[in-house]
């Protein structure tokens, strides 16, 4: 109520201030655009005729007039201006192209086109004539006349660019793509300056394999044109034709001149993409020109890195060429360089660790990291330690370097990952009391943050009463962990036939993951299915069928029986905490 009387007070104002013919433009100005916005268009035409009289310079005015009267459909008041400025400027290209818009307005189409004709007619080598009425006639849907009128008028100027910025954007509006990127290229043409003007537009269309055709096209015809090189190159990866886009920022690299830098960047793209081999293509052109010493140790660790995702660890010989693997080329820079040394050296630490399970080997690069708190990966070197020792059954020498790093960490998720680690070690070692003072310590930093979920599902596993077999599934469970995947194995099986509840369905998960590290992963789907059936009304149900889902999707690449999967965990288990997150993946799956 407040707002309407204010506005009402306002205009009681206003009117009074007009009666003693002491209202400015401003406040006139204003009072119109609160009639439009009130959807008093006749009052805002009345305000707006009035302003425009005054000052028919003013282009604000005016279209403020014409949106009004077009709203009102009362035209007559804009034509009796448009033809009273004729009468001082009869040939002026604007007033008669707005003329030719005000008949079209009142469906007068026959006297309109004979002004749009006339204005062509009359000025066929003038570039205002055909632009003027070829957008007004696209403003009125008349599209592909507008188009007409822009060919003609590239035809009798001998300008084959003409309007075609505004034709492309006309036509990226309509969405008609292809001819959009036709319009853009002819824009910028042979001249690179251009692309940037029109950089975001042209990357609103979407990536079809004609778009494409059309770029390469383009990029034939201007061969050496940066900016049409960096769509085409542009448009290239976002089809994801990584090869073909490989051989056009490498010769944008060349026009540029920049030594490996503009292609290291497609290499950068690509690893995000995790697109290892060709990301390492580019990288090794990138290490080809580059010169400087620290870029060199910076794009061989790219290198190196590219190698580890796909899998080429060591040196292999074919033919008495030896190819170096991911291990020689960080070695290589821990040898040779400042820059990357402990990065190289935190990678080496874990490829032995993670891939060959040589914790004594990984050790040898990762204690040293150990000595400076301030670098980058010292808190995951520590986690790494910590795992190499409990890979060694060093488990006291574990728990001491968990312990002194607690109190040294200010991340409240450090903190909790830190104790999750040592009530892990605690189980392990079988001392329950211990582990449920650290369960209390680490939920107690909140239970937002990334371990507080595992903290408290050890807790659960410490409410089983039946203690024997909870010392024999803590001890499986550390035999799992340092890679005794058989002896664990037998342990899980005989506690799947003892009957306390919780335990059981520990075990089969625990197994179940056991034989997805061993990439077993048709017989752990095999076992998670186990668990469904033996505990259909158990949490484990839910957490198994997702979990299933995540093993084709991310293990066996099955799409479909992944979505299937999915599919089941939203129909057969609606309620549980994992339908999210199996939503979200299947709408991922779909590329919805």
């Amino acid at each position: 109520m407040l707002k309407y009387f204010l506005n009402s007070f306002f205009l009681v104002i206003i009117f009074s201030l007009t009666l003693f013919a002491q209202v400015s433009d401003q406040q006139k100005l204003s009072l119109a655009e609160n009639f439009f916005s009130a959807k008093r268009f006749a009052d805002a035409a009345n305000l707006y005729l009035e302003l425009y009289t005054k000052h028919p310079e003013n282009l604000v005015y005016y279209n403020r007039l014409k949106e009004s009267l077009v709203a009102s459909e009362n035209l007559q008041p804009l034509l009796d201006v448009i033809t009273e400025a004729l009468k001082i400027s009869p040939k002026d290209i604007v007033l008669n192209g707005e003329l030719a818009d005000i008949f079209f307005k009142m469906e007068r189409r026959d006297d309109a086109d004979k002004i749009w004709d006339k204005i062509i007619r009359e000025n066929l080598k003038t570039e205002l004539a055909y632009r003027t009425v070829s957008i007004l006639k696209i403003s009125n849907n008349l599209f592909e006349e507008g188009i007409e009128t822009i060919k003609l008028g590239r035809e009798k100027m001998q300008n084959p660019k003409l309007l075609s910025l505004e034709l492309a954007n006309f036509l990226l509006a309509k969405l008609d793509y292809t001819r959009a990127m036709d319009e853009f290229l002819l824009f910028i043409g042979d001249d690179a300056n251009l692309y940037q003007t029109v950089q975001f537009q042209i990357f609103k269309i979407p990536n079809t394999e004609e778009t494409i055709q059309i770029v390469n096209k383009k990029a034939k015809e201007f061969p050496n044109n940066k900016a049409v090189l960096e769509i085409q190159a542009s448009f290239l990866f976002r089809a994801k034709k990584y090869g073909e886009a490989l051989k056009v920022y490498a010769k944008l690299d060349d026009f540029n001149q920049a030594n490996g830098v503009f292609i290291a960047g497609f290499g950068n793209d690509l690893l995000q993409e995790k697109e290892f081999k060709i990301s390492k293509e580019a990288f090794e052109i990138a290490l080809s020109k580059t010169k400087n010493q620290k870029q060199r140790l910076e794009i061989l660790f790219k290198i190196a890195t590219c190698k580890e995702g796909s899998g080429e660890f060591q040196d292999t010989v074919l033919k008495e060429k030896t190819t170096k693997g991911a291990i020689s080329d960080y070695l290589e820079i821990v040898a040779n360089g400042n820059f990357f040394q402990n990065e190289a050296s935190f990678r080496l630490g874990s490829i032995y660790l993670e891939k060959f399970y040589n914790s004594q080997k990984a050790l040898e690069f990762l204690l040293p990291l150990l000595k400076n708190q301030n670098q980058q990966v010292y808190f995951s070197t520590l986690l790494k330690v910590g795992e190499s020792y409990l890979l060694q059954n060093q488990l006291e020498k574990a728990k001491a370097l968990y312990k002194n790093a607690v109190f040294t960490q200010n991340e409240p998720q450090n903190k909790q990952n830190l104790i999750l680690k040592l009530a892990e070690l605690e189980f392990f070692t079988g001392n329950f009391d211990s582990v449920k003072v650290l369960i209390n310590r680490g939920v107690s930093l909140g239970l937002q943050l990334d371990f507080a979920n595992d903290l408290i599902g050890i807790g659960l596993i410490l409410n089983s009463k039946d203690t024997q077999n909870l010392q024999l599934f803590a001890q499986a469970k550390l035999l799992a962990r340092q890679r005794s995947f058989e002896p664990a194995q037998e342990i899980f099986k005989k506690i799947e036939a003892s009957g306390d509840e919780q335990l059981v369905g520990n075990s089969i998960w625990e197994n179940a993951q056991s034989l997805k590290v061993q990439e077993k992963f048709v017989e752990a789907i095999k076992e998670l299915e186990n668990l469904q059936a033996k505990l259909p009304e158990n949490s484990f149900a839910s957490k198994s069928q997702f979990e299933i889902g995540k093993i084709y999707e991310e293990n066996l690449k099955d799409n479909q029986k992944a979505i299937s999967s999915y599919e089941k965990v939203l129909t057969d288990y609606g309620t549980s905490l994992f339908v999210a997150e199996a939503r979200k993946r299947l709408r991922k799956l779909a590329g919805v």
